[in-house]
Formats: C-alpha cells, structure tokens, sequence
C-alpha cells in the first residue's frame, strides 16, 4: 500500500519513551589543597574554576518507562496512517503491539451484519 501524500511504501510504527540518562561531570575534583588551622586540625580546601566543566565517559540510561505507541507514519513525508484510510481495502487496524506487529482486521463483512 502506498502513502497517499507522496507515494511511496515505508510505513513504519512510531512510539515514545520516557528516558532518564545522566553524564558524570567532575566538579570540584582539581586543585585540591590541606590547610592547618590554628587549633592544629588539617582541612581540605576544594577550588573550583569558573569556565567549562569536563564530562566524564558517555551518557548512562538510568531508568526507561512508559512506552507508547504512537501509531503508523510514512517514513517518507511523515504522514500518518489513519483507520479511514484503509477504509478502500475494506481493512480496519485492530491493534499495534510492540513485539508482534501490527493486527488488521477485514471489515468486509461488516456491511452486511
């Protein structure tokens, strides 16, 4: 089945997911320095510069959740695929899951019941 708008065949399903992902950032870690106190306790002194803060490693999926399912697009032109479209193959789409695909059902008969 071809996109209506621009004529081509890539339909693909399209969701969202809700991710967490975090980056470590040393801040605070270069120039450490001791200093004595009067009443003889040592204490460690952190300087921090201003300007850019390096990143350290890649970014980490910390927590993944809530996947949706948004439905079927054209990969082409962004198109989405609507019930009403397939209304000229007397298909209706039934369901979209995430591991098995997609369900179309025939509504052929439909007409007469």
């Amino acid at each position: 089945m071809n996109c209506k708008e621009c004529g081509k065949n890539t339909w693909v399903v399209t969701r969202k997911n809700d991710t967490t992902e975090f980056r470590i950032v040393k801040i605070g870690t270069e120039g450490l320095s001791m200093k004595e106190e009067e009443d003889g306790e040592r204490k460690t002194i952190i300087r921090v510069q201003a300007g850019w803060q390096k990143y350290k490693g890649n970014w980490r999926v910390e927590e993944k959740k809530n996947m949706k399912i948004i439905g079927i697009r054209c990969n082409s032109c962004d198109t989405m695929l609507e019930s009403k479209d397939l209304e000229q193959y007397e298909l209706k789409i039934a369901d979209i899951h995430k591991d098995k695909g997609v369900q179309l059902v025939s509504t052929a008969l439909e007409k007469y019941f």
